[in-house]
C-alpha cells in the first residue's frame, strides 16, 4: 500500500468559496461526520487568473484547504470507493455540481517514531512533517483519511488508481509513505 497527499495540478481550475470567510468552514472539518448539520458552502470556479486560462478540472483544487472537491464526473467514479472512509458533502455552485470530500479522522495512524517532523516550541504541536510514517495496521484497508497531527487529506493507491483509470483531471499525488 502507498499513501499519497493530493495536490492541485498546475493549470487546472480552482474551487473557491464565494465568501472568503467560508474557508474557515473547511478548516473546522477535523474528521468528524457533519452531514446532519451540513450547510452547503457557496462556491465559484476560478477559470483564469492574471491572464492564465485554466483547464477544466474534475477534481478542482480548493487551494490552501487540505480537502478535495469533486465534480459530478469525479463523484460518479469515486463516490462508492470513498463512501466508507468519507462523507461526500454537497457544495453550492451555480456553474457545476460540486461535492466536498470530508475524510474520517484516523487516530493512532501516525507513527511519530519513524516520522520526521518539527514541533512549535510554544505549544509542542507538529508544525511541519518532512517524512511521514504510518502504522500499517491502522491504515490497512483505508482509502482516504486525515490524522489529528496534521491537516492534509491522505489517499491510498486504490483512490489514485481509480482516478488515473478514469482519467480524472485537476489533481496530482505526492507519495508520502509505502508499507514495506
Amino acid at each position: 500500500m502507498i499513501v499519497y497527499r493530493p495536490k492541485g495540478e498546475e493549470g487546472y481550475e480552482w474551487a473557491q468559496p464565494v465568501n472568503e470567510h467560508d474557508h474557515r468552514v473547511f478548516r473546522q472539518l477535523r474528521g468528524q461526520r457533519v452531514a446532519g448539520q451540513w450547510q452547503p458552502v457557496r462556491m465559484r470556479l476560478l477559470h483564469e487568473d492574471e491572464g492564465q486560462v485554466f483547464r477544466h478540472a474534475d477534481i478542482p483544487s480548493l487551494g490552501s484547504s487540505a480537502l478535495l472537491a469533486l465534480t459530478r464526473r469525479a463523484k460518479d467514479v469515486l463516490g462508492d470507493l470513498l463512501a466508507v472512509d468519507c462523507e461526500i458533502l454537497p457544495l453550492a455552485c451555480d456553474e457545476e455540481e460540486l461535492w466536498l470530500v470530508n475524510p474520517v479522522l484516523l487516530t493512532g495512524a501516525f507513527d511519530e517514531q519513524r516520522s520526521e517532523f518539527k514541533r512549535f516550541a510554544s505549544s509542542g504541536r507538529i508544525m511541519r512533517v518532512t517524512r511521514y510514517a504510518f502504522h500499517a495496521q491502522a491504515v490497512a484497508g483505508v482509502r482516504c483519511f486525515r490524522i489529528p497531527e496534521q491537516p492534509p487529506t491522505f489517499v491510498t493507491d486504490d483512490v489514485v488508481n481509480a482516478i488515473q483509470a478514469a482519467d480524472l483531471r485537476g489533481v496530482g499525488f505526492v507519495p508520502v509513505w509505502q508499507d514495506s
